[in-house]
Parts: C-alpha cells; sequence; structure tokens
C-alpha cells in the first residue's frame, strides 16, 4: 500500500508493517519506530494526504516539520542517529515508485515482549540480544500488540568499528541516550537502557532504586546503593521460594498500596555471581560479560512466574560486610523516609505527590536495618519478618 504526498514525497507500505518514506532521489531515511507506527496505521486505515500525516505525527511530538519537505529534513536528521540495517517498523526508506519496490534488509528482527506494566518493542539483529530475549523474556513474548511504552533498538556501527572493538549502539526512539558499549556486552546493555526507559518515563509510580521481592502477596523492599548486597540477597531470596518483583527499579504506587512485579532477570556482579551460582544449583544465568563499567557481570533469570502486584510490608536497607554477623537493627522512619528520597529516580518530578508516597510506604512498613556476612544468617531474619 502506498500514497503519494507533495513535493514528491511518498509513504509505502511493505506487507509485513514495514513503512518507508521514499522520495524521487531514491534516497533511504530511518525514522524513529514510533513515528513508523503512527503511519502504518494511517496506512492501515487508508488515510492520505500531506495534511493528514504531518498532523499526526506532529500531535505524537515526533516531527516539527510543517511541510513535506521539512519533514524529509526532520528525517534525515534523525536517520544520521540510527546505524545498521533494520527491517519493520524501524526502517524508512526504499527507491522511488518508479523502481521496483525494495524488499527490507534481512538479517534484524523486532520482537515486542512485556515487563510488568509496560511493552517494549525491541530490534536487533544481535545474535546475543536474540539469545538473551529466549532466556529471560521468553514467556513474556507479546507480538501482537499493536502499540509499546518503549521502541528501542541494539544495533552495530556501520565501517571499520563493525569488526574492530565491535560496539552496540542502544537506541530509544531514534535517539542515542549513551556511548557506545563492547559488543559483547550487548545483553547487559539491554537491561541497562532498559532501567533508564522505566527510570525516565514511569512516572505513575515512584520510581525507587530498590530490589523488591514477595511471599504470599506481601513485598519487602531493600533500597540501597549500588554494592550494597541488596541484588545478591534478592538473588538469594527468589531461589528460596519468594517472587523476584525487582533486582534494580521497584515501582510503587502513588497511594504506596503496591508494588509492581516488573518479570525481569537480577543484575549480578563480582563475587555475587559465584556466590549464587554455588549455592543454588536451580540458578540459570546468561553468558558472564567481563571489564564492564561495573566490573564482572551475569544475567540470572527470574526464577518466579509473572503475578500479581504485592503489598509492602517492610524496608530493609541491607549492607554487606564480609565476616560479619547478621544483624537486624529498627530503622527511624524518618532516616528510612530521607533514604528513600535519596534513592528515587523520580521523586523530585512527582514533587508532593512523591513525598507522600514515601511517607505513606514508610508509616505502613517496618523499616530495618540489615548488616550481614553471609547468607545464612541473613536469609532467615528477613523471612522472619514476614512471620505473623
Amino acid at each position: 500500500m502506498s500514497w503519494a504526498l507533495a513535493d514528491g514525497l511518498e509513504v509505502r507500505r511493505w506487507e509485513g508493517g514495514a513503512v518507508a518514506y521514499c522520495e524521487p532521489s531514491g534516497d533511504t531515511h530511518r525514522l524513529s519506530p514510533a513515528a513508523a507506527e503512527v503511519v502504518a496505521a494511517l496506512a492501515a486505515g487508508g488515510e492520505a494526504g500531506d495534511s493528514v500525516v504531518l498532523h499526526h505525527l506532529a500531535r505524537a511530538g515526533l516531527v516539527e516539520a510543517k511541510t513535506p519537505s521539512r519533514v524529509r529534513e526532520r528525517a534525515g536528521a534523525i536517520a544520521s542517529r540510527w546505524e545498521g540495517d533494520g527491517t519493520g517498523d524501524c526502517v524508512l526508506g526504499t527507491p522511488s515508485s518508479s523502481r521496483p519496490a525494495a524488499e527490507p534488509p534481512q538479517g534484524e528482527r523486532d520482537v515486542t515482549f512485556a515487563t510488568g506494566p509496560f511493552v517494549v518493542r525491541l530490534h536487533s539483529g544481535i545474535a546475543a540480544v536474540a539469545e538473551a530475549v529466549s532466556l529471560f523474556y521468553a514467556d513474556r513474548i507479546v507480538d501482537d500488540r499493536p502499540f509499546a511504552d518503549f521502541h528501542i533498538a541494539l544495533v552495530r556501527p556501520h565501517g571499520l568499528r563493525r569488526w574492530v572493538r565491535p560496539q552496540v549502539w542502544f537506541d530509544f526512539d531514534g535517539a542515542r541516550p549513551f556511548r557506545p558499549l563492547p559488543l559483547d556486552q550487548a545483553p547487559a546493555v539491554l537491561e541497562w537502557g532498559l532501567n533508564w526507559c522505566i527510570a525516565a518515563h514511569a512516572h505513575s509510580w515512584l520510581v525507587l532504586h530498590a530490589a523488591a521481592v514477595a511471599r504470599d502477596g506481601r513485598a519487602v523492599l531493600l533500597p540501597g546503593p549500588p554494592g550494597a548486597g541488596k541484588s545478591t540477597l534478592a538473588a538469594a531470596l527468589a531461589l528460596s521460594g519468594w517472587r523476584l518483583l525487582s533486582d534494580e527499579l521497584a515501582l510503587l504506587s502513588l497511594d504506596a498500596s503496591a508494588v509492581m512485579p516488573l518479570d525481569r532477570p537480577a543484575n549480578l556482579k563480582n563475587r555475587s555471581i559465584d556466590v549464587i551460582r554455588g549455592r543454588f544449583a536451580a540458578a540459570v544465568f546468561g553468558p558472564t560479560m567481563a571489564d564492564t563499567a561495573k566490573g564482572r557481570v551475569a544475567l540470572l533469570k527470574n526464577p518466579a512466574a509473572s503475578g500479581p502486584p504485592a503489598a509492602p510490608v517492610a524496608i530493609v536497607v541491607p549492607c554487606f560486610a564480609a565476616g560479619e554477623a547478621a544483624i537486624l537493627e529498627p530503622m527511624a522512619k524518618a532516616d528510612a523516609c530521607l533514604l528513600l528520597g535519596e534513592h528515587s529516580f523520580n521523586y523530585s518530578i512527582l514533587g508532593r505527590r512523591g513525598f507522600e508516597a514515601a511517607a505513606r510506604l514508610v508509616e505502613s512498613c517496618g523499616c530495618w536495618r540489615l548488616t550481614y556476612g553471609d547468607l545464612d544468617r541473613a536469609l532467615p531474619l528477613v523471612a522472619g519478618l514476614l512471620s505473623p
């Protein structure tokens, strides 16, 4: 399906959903997946005309253009931020209608999966990324969803960088918020990039830098800075009969009544990988990635099936100290509230609503500090918080 616009601009839709802005010159442009989705919806609905296309793209905040020529300029600007080939909603470009229609480049694929309340549309041709999605999100594939909350792509650069010290770019809706990282870290880049997407955009919840686990519908939040031992503790609990709601980001409803599950792998680092692998035969890991910005990293598959939100009942601030006995001490609620503010990604954005959510959470939960040197002593102390 295709239709012509003014000034030689044509919109073409391939079978399978790929959409292209076509110029008489045959130049190839790339636009964000969200923009392609809007154009695809217009094409499917049979709408035509410059004003219709521009109105919908401008309304979605995807173009700054007022005329077709400005659309092309905007498309070219976005194209310069994309690397590698693509298919599906991520490809925009084909020869003019006077030439045979081009097929989408092969080798790259789109997949849509759910994680908690979000739908993610991922585009990539990197084998390690496909393997990671198959391992960690196989039961959460939802390719029938027409729209997604986050449109992301993991792509390799062109030129020498494709072969010499190869790298991977993380693209979010056609933009690149981070510098490229080594290609062998691509599975971690997917998870770190998703963390950024959620933290920067999920303002219907208070987003805490905390692990969260649950049992019998009750949740324990584990906030703290990197290296505090929260991921290790959360992973051990998840492999001991608890549900892992989140490893890095805890989504708290603004009335503080529920913690949303995110259904994602745990990101373990350095010695934690060996501790969990040695202790739990059922632990399923992806490949270990060395020399990352966080050291040695491995992703642990979430052992629990997806489930409903859980009611928070306890806040435990862990602190790993090798060789120390496990000590669980009460924490002043005022201190807990201040700590949550410091370890929230959108506390200041939410303003009063964020403060009130944190205050409600602290008021309804027991607040504790946990110092531990080994899991044998720490796990029973956390489990005891849910005892009658």
